[in-house]
C-alpha cells in the first residue's frame, strides 16, 4: 500500500490474487484510496471479491479520482458482493470510464 502512495509514476496495476485474506485487500484498497495514488488502470483477477473486499473496492471507486479503467476477472462472486461493487461504480464520485468484466462474474 505504501508504494501506491509514494510512487508518483505508477499508472497501471495488474494483480492476480488467488485468495488473499481480508487484511491484504484492506491494505491494498487503502493504498488505492489514498489521494496520492496515481493508478489509472486497475486489473484484478482471481477469487478476491468477498463481501468485505467488495466494500473496500467500492470505497476505492468512490475515493480514487484518477482511476479510469477497471478490469475484473473473478470466480463466483455472490449477489451481495456484486451489489456492493455496482454501488461503488454508480457513485457520482466514481471516475471509471472503461469497465471490463470476465470470468464467472456474470452468471
Amino acid at each position: 500500500a505504501e508504494v501506491l502512495r509514494k510512487n508518483q509514476r505508477l499508472r497501471e496495476l495488474d494483480l492476480s490474487l488467488k485468495s488473499p485474506n481480508e487484511k491484504t485487500m484492506e491494505l491494498l484498497c487503502n493504498g488505492l484510496s489514498n489521494r496520492h495514488c496515481t493508478i489509472k488502470q486497475l486489473t484484478l483477477s482471481g477469487e478476491i471479491l468477498s463481501e468485505s473486499s467488495s466494500r473496500h473496492l467500492a470505497e476505492v471507486l468512490r475515493k480514487n479520482q484518477r482511476l479510469r479503467e477497471l478490469d475484473l476477472s473473478l470466480k463466483s462472486p455472490n449477489e451481495k458482493t456484486m451489489e456492493l461493487l455496482c454501488n461503488g461504480l454508480s457513485n457520482p464520485h466514481c471516475t471509471i470510464k472503461q469497465l471490463r468484466l470476465s470470468g464467472e462474474i456474470l452468471s
